[in-house]
């Protein structure tokens, strides 16, 4: 069964699209990782992520405003105070940039990606660390491919993500083992 043709939501989880998100192709091979973001690149820099899937970041030196537009599978919405789906399962996001993963380059082509709140903190809410679990929890189940992890600083070595806050603890071992596999999948024609 080619998954692809029909994996496009994650079940269960709040539908908000990023900008563009509508722009990016599709997969041409079956997904295996999961990038796991947060929303700080450096110390003197400010950051707002909105929930359309643009951020803001101000350089405390000079106080210029930069604008960048991000599309996440799965991100933190301010407004829901959840994780929220931005791109479709079948498609690329535009999340990795320059990377390299496994000896592969364009990682946004091969990865899922999965944005925390930030900027990167000592700390994260429980609330939202278990949420977290849930989601990837949620897109295993939809993408049965993925089986490693990786924090977006691991590909991209401009990012310091997701921070302490996010311990390895939390995803070690989830993507080997998940219960709800069993859960109905249905045929591309339904």
């Amino acid at each position: 069964m080619d998954l692809s043709v029909w994996i496009r939501r994650v079940p269960g989880m709040f539908w908000m699209p990023a900008k563009h998100w509508n722009d990016t192709p599709l997969f041409t091979v079956e997904p295996d990782l999961l990038v796991v973001h947060s929303g700080s690149i450096a110390e003197d820099v400010a950051e707002f992520e909105r929930d359309i899937g643009q951020v803001e970041y101000t350089d405390k030196t000079t106080g210029e405003l930069h604008i960048v537009l991000t599309c996440y599978h799965v991100a933190w919405s301010t407004e829901q105070r959840a994780f929220v789906q931005q791109v479709e399962l079948c498609c690329e996001a535009w999340h990795a940039g320059g990377s390299l993963w496994r000896g592969q380059s364009h990682t946004n082509a091969h990865s899922l990606s999965m944005a925390f709140p930030g900027p990167a903190a000592v700390s994260r809410p429980t609330t939202v660390l278990d949420a977290a679990v849930n989601a990837v929890v949620r897109m295993q189940i939809a993408r049965p491919s993925v089986k490693y992890w990786c924090r977006h600083s691991d590909v991209d070595l401009n990012k310091r993500d997701p921070g302490a806050g996010v311990p390895n603890s939390i995803f070690d071992g989830i993507l080997e083992y998940v219960p709800e596999r069993h859960l109905h999948i249905p045929s591309s024609s339904s």
